[in-house]
């Protein structure tokens, strides 16, 4: 059975090669009645074919992934898509890093070992 939304979901995107991963996030998303997941891509390049047909609000995306990974893919989004919140969701994470991809202009770059609450309350400070 397909979930209806409210019509005031804010849109978001993942990009996440691990399956299983961006399906639980997916669900932890879509449970806070608050976004809605449109495009669910397993790459770089897949994310920005999808995104051409559809606007979101927010990008959720990994940085090592498959065919484009995430360091080019949001050069790319950053360029096209002005408005789009940006917030890399990584297990490759360090404070230099971190600081790297925020000098950058990501809005946030989160790290997959912390709660997915961390995720929700990133998503509610920036849309």
């Amino acid at each position: 059975m397909k979930k209806l939304f409210n019509s005031n979901c804010k849109k978001i995107a993942i990009a996440e090669d691990n399956i299983f991963f961006r399906d639980v996030c997916i669900k932890v998303i879509e449970q806070s009645g608050e976004y809605r997941v449109d495009i669910r891509a397993c790459n770089g390049l897949e994310l920005i074919m999808e995104m051409h047909k559809q606007e979101v609000d927010a990008v959720i995306i990994d940085i090592k992934m498959p065919i484009m990974n995430g360091t080019d893919t949001i050069q790319h989004i950053q360029q096209n898509y002005k408005k789009t919140k940006i917030i890399v969701y990584s297990t490759y994470y360090s404070e230099d890093v971190r600081k790297q991809y925020l000098s950058k202009g990501i809005d946030a770059y989160l790290c997959k070992e912390q709660s997915f609450d961390n995720l929700i309350n990133t998503l509610a400070e920036l849309l």
